[in-house]
């Protein structure tokens, strides 16, 4: 191989090697804490996050047995719009689950998760969240 080919070779392996670390570097898979009471009639709602791409969001419960939704909105605090594949995806303690939705497929550029307990009581949930999982 002559030295410009391997120049050449070079460049372009280094040049793959940044685009990829700049796409996996884009989602906003940072966790973020919950904590709130819940129960049976109503969804309690977490914050809204930026979701910056079309992989899962993702949930760590710590405490609680809950169902989840996924939402999503145009605008942060704008109006929610449920996106969850199949509905909605059951939590127990201490469990972590990708959560399959829609959010950015649909145009929307926030998600906030919705959660009810599975108990006939209301009860407390807490863990963590991201709107991304890579």
């Amino acid at each position: 191989m002559t030295q410009g080919k391997k120049f050449i070779c070079t460049v372009m392996a280094m040049a793959m090697i940044v685009s990829s670390a700049a796409i996996s570097a884009s989602a906003n898979a940072k966790n973020r804490s919950f904590s709130f009471d819940i129960n049976t009639f109503g969804n309690s709602k977490t914050s809204y996050e930026l979701k910056e791409d079309t992989t899962s969001a993702w949930i760590q419960a710590a405490e609680g047995s809950f169902y989840v939704t996924v939402y999503g909105s145009g605008s942060n605090g704008g109006t929610l719009v449920d996106e969850t594949y199949n509905g909605y995806v059951t939590v127990t303690d201490n469990n972590s689950h990708y959560l399959p939705n829609k959010v950015r497929e649909n145009g929307f550029k926030y998600c906030a998760l919705g959660l009810r307990s599975v108990n006939i009581f209301s009860g407390h949930a807490s863990g963590y969240w991201s709107p991304d999982s890579v």
